[in-house]
């Protein structure tokens, strides 16, 4: 017993990020007790917790499994890491102003993110299909909250409540997939999976093979690919805005680490078993994403439809599994995270009491009213679109180019064929603001959390996209260590 209990205190420092974001959010969620209205107060302890988390992850020992093989410090989870942190730190200040404005409580809303922060750390660090589970299910438990936060909102409700059903049923084909591939090989543990599987006689057999595909179609679930997807468009529209925002890139992050740790790492040797399948499942995503999108009038759900086609993107370096395409699908993350979240930004400012709506008609000449907020905006959707020299044109150019080198000419065809056609709804935006009618009348005005958030994701769009190699060697160079 001391021998363990020895072993787990020498492996602590390993979680000391995990350990500082659940310090961080309960007393946060204790600021209910003594701050209640004071959403500025909570919001700095949340912001304070998360830059706390960041300096303690880069001091966090790479490159050593630790908790009996179920935790594993790298290179790889840091980056994920990176990207859950970053995308939280931007949500905290879209948040800010939002729930004042609507006089919600955020001592339970901002409690309720940093939770789901942990179960992402945990899920980016997982070295055990079980560790996966649990911190799937910590992480998903979260967001089903924040999606129905709005507990006045009868079209919260309903995202919420159509999200955990879903998200049960792809909890227990979690669940059912790795007791099936238990009973094949023996354990849960990645690295043993990985070592293990090439040595079976007469291969990973039939259950095993079942329990692959339930573990894909769980994990389609949580990154929105077809036809797993159908919770995406209602909890986008139906969730407050700064959690679609929120749950557009981050869960999508950590659920995209998973589905690399299990199938390119675990099932890399079977990869003929499972490629196929998600190959076809790209491709439909691709497709059902764009084509869809373009019948959208709800820019919320507009954008739903769009990061389900960015997730049949992304899922080309899945399919591809080289280490170049790793990479490249990383930094596609963080470039989807710079364009979405100011895109959403825009929304929220938007559609504020005195702002607008979250209709594209809504943005009937902004160009006019505000020409310096339509030109921010104009860049999200160059960036979400692909077009140079964007970020978004970047992560296109290095992901699309990983998979051609891995020989998926098929899939990068149909990749470039849905990213032109994603031009018509990303344009019908543009077109709105610039060549719409003008309101009678329109005044739009941004808080100093917003002007941060505006200011920080266009910054990385157009500046890092017209720059982009010092990120990309970032990536290379921490995913090697």
């Amino acid at each position: 017993m001391s021998d363990i209990l020895t072993r787990i205190a020498a492996d602590t420092p390993l979680i000391l990020p995990e350990i500082i974001l659940v310090i961080g959010a309960t007393v946060v969620l204790f600021g209910a007790f003594f701050a209640r209205r004071n959403t500025r107060l909570i919001a700095a302890l949340t912001l304070v917790t998360l830059v706390a988390a960041a300096i303690a992850l880069f001091g966090v020992p790479l490159g050593k499994t630790g908790f009996f093989g179920l935790y594993r410090s790298d290179g790889f989870s840091l980056l994920f890491k990176v990207i859950v942190l970053w995308v939280g730190i931007l949500v905290v200040f879209i948040s800010m102003d939002y729930l004042e404005a609507r006089g919600y409580e955020a001592a339970e809303f901002f409690a309720l993110l940093l939770y789901s922060i942990v179960g992402m750390f945990f899920m980016a660090s997982a070295n055990d299909l079980l560790t996966i589970f649990i911190s799937l299910e910590l992480m998903a438990i979260s967001v089903y909250v924040m999606v129905g936060y709005f507990k006045d909102n009868e079209l919260s409700n309903e995202a919420s409540f159509k999200y955990f059903i879903l998200g049960a049923f792809s909890s227990g084909f979690f669940i059912f997939g790795a007791s099936l591939i238990y009973g094949a090989v023996g354990t849960t543990r990645i690295d043993l999976l990985a070592d293990k599987i090439p040595f079976l006689s007469g291969g990973i057999g039939v259950f095993a093979t079942i329990g692959v595909l339930f573990m894909l179609v769980a994990l389609g679930f949580k990154t929105a690919l077809f036809p797993f997807h159908q919770w995406a468009p209602d909890a986008y529209e139906g969730a407050p805005t700064p959690v679609t925002a929120f749950m557009s890139v981050a869960p999508k992050a950590a659920a995209f680490a998973i589905f690399l740790r299990v199938f390119v790492y675990a099932f890399g040797n079977v990869r003929y078993d499972w490629v196929p399948i998600l190959s076809v499942i790209a491709i439909m995503t691709m497709i059902w994403g764009n084509f869809t999108a373009i019948r959208q009038e709800n820019i919320k759900r507009m954008l739903a439809y769009s990061s389900i086609a960015h997730a049949g993107y992304m899922s080309l370096g899945i399919i591809a599994g080289t280490p170049m395409a790793i990479k490249s699908m990383i930094l596609y993350l963080v470039a989807y995270s710079f364009m979405n979240i100011g895109a959403f930004a825009i929304v929220i400012i938007l559609s504020r009491k005195d702002g607008y709506g979250e209709k594209i008609n809504d943005f009937n000449g902004l160009a006019h009213t505000n020409p310096l907020l339509a030109a921010i905006m104009l860049v999200f959707m160059l960036s979400l679109a692909g077009i140079p020299p964007t970020i978004g044109f970047f992560g296109k150019f290095y992901l699309f180019g990983a998979a051609i080198n891995s020989g998926l000419y098929l899939l990068v065809t149909v990749a470039l064929a849905t990213s032109v056609a994603s031009l018509y709804y990303y344009f019908r935006v543009v077109k709105a603001m610039y060549l719409g009618d003008m309101p009678a009348k329109r005044t739009v005005s941004l808080t100093l959390s917003e002007k941060v958030t505006v200011f920080l994701t266009a910054f990385g769009t157009l500046v890092v996209g017209i720059y982009p190699t010092p990120l990309f060697e970032f990536i290379k160079t921490t995913f090697l260590r």
